[in-house]
């Protein structure tokens, strides 16, 4: 039976035709403004290093409402330097001709270098099973910074580079310094907006955090809230309200020194919508080749290949 299979293959090869199969891969590269060291241009791992980062994703809440299963790797958890994990961020596959639909997402662990990584296996290669190859376009969420989506790209069962730090003129989707383009941060409650004055502001949703923690018992705007909050706009694992290094004065700074915010207004809002100018990087790799060992199982063991294709439902608003 094998041999048989393994002829009919080989047929496959020498006439041209190639076996289709539902997955894609992709490489991803990003930074977050909030952990980034200007001076080592790396991120810093703060959340990691005091045992705060959680061992599953954490985006199973309100606005995200993804129910994937990822858990991190024990031996991923306790990496050091550069290859050091900073977050979870979700990764999504939109469609080509727009970013409305959502197709399929993963959940993924940020390096320092600001390189994804499997969270089961801590290797470079995403993939998202169940999906035919194709144009997609990639969104990068995480639960406090402002996503990023980029322009169509071309995935297939090779994993694509995909690479969001590299600074454009013009583009105002990231902030950018030093030539490197990072993702905004400051959306505390997670909407899509940053916003330091007026209504609806995010200086609130710190304020609040603060506020209505049991152990602030004085309910002291001056408290030091330790812990994996999204308040925590610096990813330090400190949310600081009022004070010296408050996580206010990020949130603040990012609307009124927007390039588009000529006037410096401080009600100026930051908001998403943009598309980001990614550096796509196609693989290449002979694909007829990797087809027929995929035939045969060679290709399509173990955690490389990712999870199902979720659906995401609504779950209940958390505090997270």
């Amino acid at each position: 039976m094998k041999a048989s299979c393994l002829l009919f293959a080989v047929l496959l090869f020498i006439a041209g035709i190639q076996p289709t199969f539902a997955d894609v891969s992709l490489q991803a590269r990003l930074l977050l403004q909030g952990a980034y060291d200007a001076t080592t241009g790396l991120m810093r791992d703060d959340l990691r290093s005091k045992n705060l980062l959680p061992s599953t994703q954490p985006y199973n809440y309100q606005p995200f409402n993804y129910t994937g299963a990822e858990t991190a790797s024990p031996d991923l958890l306790v990496r050091e330097g550069d290859t050091a994990v900073v977050d979870w961020v979700l990764v999504e596959l939109r469609p080509a001709n727009g970013n409305e639909t959502l197709l399929a997402s993963v959940a993924a662990m940020l390096q320092r270098d600001g390189w994804l990584a499997d969270p089961h296996s801590g290797e470079g290669k995403l993939t998202f099973a169940g999906v035919n190859p194709g144009d997609y376009r990639i969104a990068i969420r995480h639960r406090n910074h402002l996503p990023a989506i980029s322009q169509s790209v071309a995935l297939g069962q090779a994993a694509t580079m995909v690479d969001f730090t590299t600074a454009v003129a013009d583009d105002i989707s990231r902030y950018q310094t030093q030539g490197k383009a990072l993702l905004w941060a400051g959306d505390a409650d997670a909407n899509g907006r940053i916003i330091g004055s007026g209504p609806d502001t995010d200086v609130n949703t710190l304020l609040g955090f603060v506020l209505t923690e049991p152990d602030n018992l004085n309910q002291l705007a001056n408290y030091r809230l330790d812990g994996y909050y999204n308040a925590d706009l610096n990813l330090d694992g400190v949310t600081l309200f009022a004070g010296p290094g408050t996580d206010v004065t990020l949130l603040k700074s990012n609307p009124i020194l927007h390039p588009s915010n000529a006037s410096y207004s401080l009600n100026f809002v930051v908001a998403t919508g943009n598309e980001s100018t990614a550096v796509i990087t196609p693989p290449v790799v002979d694909t007829a080749t990797l087809n027929i060992a995929r035939l045969f199982g060679a290709a399509t063991q173990g955690a490389d290949y990712g999870e199902p294709l979720k659906t995401p439902v609504p779950a209940p608003t958390m505090r997270k």
